[in-house]
């Protein structure tokens, strides 16, 4: 599963929207929302933050 894929599952499972992923990563909404659009990838260190937040957070990946 692609790493946007599984952030939208996440949102989804977890009933956030895409302000409240992004502070949790800290990230701007901007960028998040460009990634839920396709336009551009997640950093790597965003990606790690994002993989934290799942396991701190009991989120399925």
């Amino acid at each position: 599963m692609e790493i946007i894929e599984k952030m939208k599952k996440v949102m989804e499972e977890k009933g956030l929207t895409e302000q409240q992923l992004a502070d949790a990563i800290g990230v701007s909404k901007g960028a998040m929302h460009n990634w839920m659009k396709g336009v551009g990838k997640p950093s790597a260190n965003a990606v790690q933050k994002f993989e934290k937040y799942c396991e701190s957070n009991g989120s399925a990946e």
